[in-house]
């Protein structure tokens, strides 16, 4: 398989990873659209033993979104990178390839 081939074929693996993480953030946020009436209704003080649980609740609801956003955030941190990499003009001595899979060279950029 040539250079170019090869370049786009990852170029369109790219392009559908995007369009998949835009559908599954479509879905959470749909998920979390309908989730939101029953927790409002659920995480009330009269239901709850006081304050510091209604708290509670609500700060684990918010660090699992937070987790979730964080997750999609890092793979798309990783494309990026991956596509940098590939999209880079070619150094004297090295491939467009080197660093694909990690490198020396992608470490020293964190």
């Amino acid at each position: 398989m040539k250079k170019e081939q090869a370049c786009e074929r990852i170029m369109e693996s790219a392009a559908l990873i995007q369009a998949s993480i835009a559908k599954l953030l479509t879905a959470k946020a749909g998920e979390a659209k309908l989730a939101q009436g029953w927790i409002a209704a659920q995480i009330r003080p009269e239901n709850c033993e006081g304050p510091e649980e209604v708290h509670q609740t609500a700060m684990e609801m918010h660090d699992q979104m937070i987790e979730i956003l964080e997750g999609i955030t890092k793979m798309e941190i990783a494309i990026a990178r991956q596509l940098r990499l590939l999209l880079e003009p070619e150094e004297e001595g090295t491939s467009s390839y080197d660093g694909l899979l990690g490198s020396d060279r992608e470490t020293s950029t964190r």
